[in-house]
C-alpha cells in the first residue's frame, strides 16, 4: 500500500516539476546567433541598417556585410579598411564612412553593390 502511494506521488512530483520547467513559445521572438564562420568577415561590426526590401548592412572590419535573411554578401572598400558606420539614404544608396573615407555603395545593373567614394 505505501509502494503504491510513493510510486503515485513520485510520478506526480517529476510531472509537476517537468512541466514547470516547459516554456510556450508561441509568440516569442526566434532568435539565431551568427558567428564569424557563417558570414567569413570581421569579428566586430560597428553599425546596421534595413533597406525598404529588409535587407540587413553592417558596417564590419572587413566592408560592407549585407544579409538577406539567407546569404551573406562581403563588399569590402578600395583600400580594404574598417568600415565603421553607415546609413541608407531616401535614394537608396548605402552610404559609409570608413577610416579616412566616405563613400556609397549603389547597385548596378546586375543588383551588385558598386563604391564610390566621395571623400578621401
Amino acid at each position: 500500500m505505501y509502494y503504491i502511494r510513493f510510486i503515485l506521488i513520485s510520478g506526480l512530483v517529476i510531472l509537476f516539476t517537468l512541466t514547470g520547467f516547459c516554456q510556450n513559445a508561441i509568440g516569442l521572438p526566434i532568435i539565431k546567433n551568427f558567428g564569424t564562420e557563417d558570414f567569413h568577415a570581421g569579428t566586430q561590426s560597428w553599425g546596421m541598417a534595413q533597406d525598404k526590401n529588409g535587407v540587413l548592412y553592417f558596417a564590419n572590419n572587413s566592408g560592407l556585410l549585407t544579409y538577406d535573411g539567407t546569404y551573406w554578401k562581403l563588399y569590402s572598400l578600395p583600400n580594404a579598411t574598417i568600415i565603421r558606420s553607415v546609413v541608407i539614404d531616401s535614394k537608396g544608396r548605402i552610404i559609409v564612412g570608413g577610416q579616412d573615407e566616405i563613400g556609397y555603395f549603389f547597385p548596378d545593373k546586375n543588383g551588385l553593390l558598386t563604391y564610390r567614394m566621395v571623400i578621401s
